[in-house]
């Protein structure tokens, strides 16, 4: 008879397993994150007080683990010498081969379609570079159980939404099987169609039993505990779950509610592996220097010195349009990624002085205008345009020679998908460029370290070339 101490999980459902106080008390070790409030103090002022928060949900009767962190638990558990007793029942779907008429799949992607469909606990988060065929691995998950069970699709932009359904139709799969919910009506079909603002309108009563798979692209919008794809999630009972992304977020809360809705990173490809295998080309990375417009003593906001010395900074907007008159005389596309319209504006206006054609797109520009933009920049029509963050994600230009990041900021998961857009392969394409600049200001200097440091991780090659280079770069052109 064994004298470990015993710790016994119920699989209540594919949201929630229920654990006993000590198996809870153990659990809470590991299963925490960082939390910081400000507490305000009797004479004025507040204080910031470092706490964490728990994983484990819990009142006076209850303790609750989410479900996706089961296998994670049932590790650590054995790893501190407890027994494991696992009660409950959690659906197992059965699946067939994967199948998409004319695909023939990769090694990499049969891996990434194994790791979650074949596993104990179908479910997990696939991390995958932009143009390494997420969307071909997640139509043969879906073909694997399709049509028998249902799946739902979600997403946060009708633009993936639509890559998604162009695909579906491609690879034969039947469209009186698929929905995709639009405007105040809804049916849910074989495979539903949604974004999670949608969704989120809807009664989950409707939706909460309908589907037996869930996927979910850009997962790392699952930000927080407290985001609408938690809500979403945390209501559906789908026990096949699989979420989608590039970038797994920095944050613990993030990484913890991610985990928690869907389950472990159970497949990873990077983009020096992607390059390796010869899907993708690894970008060069560029910083470039500019001569600063003025001091910055007087400005303390970080929102006031992001407008003055980001985009209202003629000096720097005057190497980002010499960088693009460059490439785009060579004939190679260039996106040029911007954070606020008004930079757009400026960039834009400041263009059409110089007559040079680039294009813009952002959040209000219709979608036809978009996939317009996006056409012909693969045919090489357009060779250059402005791009708000809603390029971010999920368009797919091949053709790519040149990103210009001229958003500035920390963010590891923007700086990571802005270079994305370009590092697909395409006939004629022999590398791709990414300029990006260091900022001699407050906070903004900062941020340039931190990417410098952000690319370095990624071990791409770094230069820091000058304006005075670019400029002769221009000259030598004439």
């Amino acid at each position: 008879m064994s004298n470990k101490p015993i710790a016994v999980l119920k699989v209540e459902d594919a949201v929630m397993t229920s654990v006993t106080k000590t198996t809870a008390d153990v659990l809470d070790q590991i299963f925490r994150f960082p939390y910081t409030y400000y507490k305000q103090q009797p004479y004025g002022g507040k204080k910031q007080i470092k706490s964490h928060k728990l994983v484990i949900a819990r009142d006076k009767s209850y303790r609750g683990l989410p479900t996706g962190l089961l296998p994670l638990a049932i590790q650590y558990l054995k790893s501190n010498k407890f027994e494991v007793e696992v009660e409950g029942y959690y659906e197992k779907i059965p699946v067939k081969k994967p199948n998409l008429p004319g695909i023939t799949f990769r090694p990499d992607q049969m891996q990434a379609i194994k790791s979650i469909m074949l596993a104990e606990w179908q479910r997990g988060i696939v991390v995958a570079p932009t143009g390494t065929g997420k969307t071909i691995i997640a139509l043969g998950m879906v073909s694997t159980i399709y049509p028998k069970h249902n799946v739902l699709i979600l997403a946060h932009t009708v633009d993936l939404l639509n890559q998604f359904y162009d695909d579906l139709i491609k690879f034969k799969f039947n469209k009186d099987d698929i929905s995709y919910l639009k405007g105040s009506d809804y049916e849910f079909k074989k495979i539903t169609l949604s974004t999670d603002k949608k969704l989120a309108r809807i009664d989950r009563k409707e939706y909460i039993d309908k589907f037996d798979m869930v996927i979910v692209d850009e997962y790392h919008h699952c930000s927080g505990f407290d985001t609408q794809y938690a809500r979403i999630l945390g209501s559906l009972l789908a026990p096949v779950r699989v979420g989608f992304t590039a970038t797994i977020p920095p944050s613990e809360e993030s990484q913890w509610a991610m985990k928690s809705f869907v389950g472990p990173v159970k497949y990873e490809l990077t983009i020096k592996q992607a390059s390796k295998l010869n899907l993708l080309t690894v970008p060069k990375i560029k910083f470039v220097t500019y001569k600063p417009v003025e001091k910055d003593y007087e400005i303390r906001s970080y929102t006031d010195i992001y407008k003055q010395f980001v985009v209202k900074n003629y000096n720097r907007n005057t190497v980002v349009l010499n960088l693009a008159e460059y490439h785009i005389k060579r004939k190679e596309p260039v996106l040029i990624c911007i954070k606020e319209l008004d930079h757009l504006d400026r960039l834009m206006k400041q263009a059409e002085n110089r007559g040079l054609k680039i294009y813009g797109a952002q959040g209000s520009t219709a979608t036809q205008i978009r996939k317009d933009i996006i056409a012909n920049m693969r045919d090489r029509k357009y060779l250059a345009c402005i791009a708000s963050k809603v390029f971010n994600e999920g368009i797919n230009i091949p053709q790519l020679e040149v990103v210009i990041n001229c958003a500035a900021g920390k963010s590891k998961i923007e700086n990571i998908q802005r270079p994305g857009r370009g590092t697909r392969l395409s006939e004629g394409k022999n590398q791709l460029i990414v300029y990006d600049f260091i900022d001699p200001y407050r906070y903004l200097a900062e941020h340039s370290n931190e990417r410098i440091m952000l690319f370095a991780e990624q071990n791409w090659n770094i230069e820091i070339i000058s304006h005075h280079k670019v400029k002769d770069m221009l000259e030598a052109q004439k």
